[in-house]
């Protein structure tokens, strides 16, 4: 008689069972190790099982809820479920998970992994367009990233601001925010991020209908990927400036037709008041 291949559940059970910390302790780390090749083998959903077992499966050993392990296998399991969520586009879950890491974070006190969680889980509500719930994580992230003077996560946290206001159509506190972002990246030298910020004023004032400022910040983003090599970027760039090359260029022959339609009355105008000027005299 053949005999049916037992399932992860059951192994760990089987482990759990002997009531010994070392036997848990390897369960937890195979869950894990496990799990992370589902993903990285395309399996996710397969992953996702497994880190559920394994999250019932402890949280069912008394002796072990209490340990410095537990805590540990706690955050290792829900980032892993984070990120696989996020494969599969399941963002009622990614929300979820986030916040539960968050709740992890506060307890453990880590605040920067904190902070980074907050401005992944706004993002995630910007998407949703909960903008409420996203601007309240994105301004605590920005408080905990001045309070940790993680300037890097700073300039995430107001570029974040502005694409939420230029998404409420709130321009001038679009361009407010992407400034503050573009300042400190300038300020730490972060070229990548300092040629995104360039791009996405760039895009906020193609959008508004100021070309020539649209062009400048574009060049600038252009050329900073072509410093640091990103030719992704560099195509998307190139097609954008060509963009608002040719508005600007619209809008000059709009003005020039303009003026040309006016010029003879206003020439006309010239001369009847110089006709008046000579009366006078």
């Amino acid at each position: 008689m053949i005999r049916s291949k037992p399932n992860l559940a059951e192994v760990f059970n089987e482990m759990l069972d002997m009531n010994n910390m070392d036997d848990v302790i390897q369960a937890a780390l195979i869950a894990l190790f496990v799990a992370r090749f589902l993903i990285n083998t395309s399996r996710t959903h397969q992953a996702i099982e497994l880190c559920k077992e394994g999250l019932s499966i402890v949280s069912r050993t008394a002796f072990i809820k209490e340990s410095e392990m537990y805590q540990n296998f706690n955050k290792a399991i829900y980032l892993i479920l984070l990120q696989a969520c996020s494969l599969i586009n399941d963002r009622t879950s990614e929300i979820k998970y986030a916040r539960k890491m968050i709740h992890i974070y506060q307890e453990s006190g880590e605040r920067t992994a904190e902070c980074g969680i907050s401005i992944k889980l706004g993002r995630l509500y910007l998407r949703q367009n909960k903008n409420e719930e996203a601007k309240e994580l994105f301004e605590k992230a920005l408080f905990i990233s001045t309070e940790t003077g993680d300037k890097s996560a700073a300039a995430t946290c107001y570029g974040s601001l502005g694409e939420l206001y230029q998404t409420v159509g709130v321009y001038d506190k679009t361009k407010q925010y992407y400034e503050k972002a573009l300042a400190i990246t300038k300020q730490i030298d972060d070229r990548k991020a300092e040629g995104s910020w360039y791009e996405s004023l760039g895009n906020l004032f193609l959008f508004v209908g100021e070309y020539q400022k649209a062009i400048e910040y574009l060049e600038e983003a252009l050329a900073i990927s072509k410093e640091i090599g990103d030719i992704k970027r560099e195509i998307s760039l190139c097609r954008r400036l060509g963009t608002a090359l040719k508005s600007e260029l619209e809008n000059i022959r709009r003005r020039r037709n303009i003026t040309r339609m006016h010029f003879p009355s206003a020439k006309k105008l010239e001369i009847e008041k110089e006709k008046e000027l000579l009366t006078d005299v």
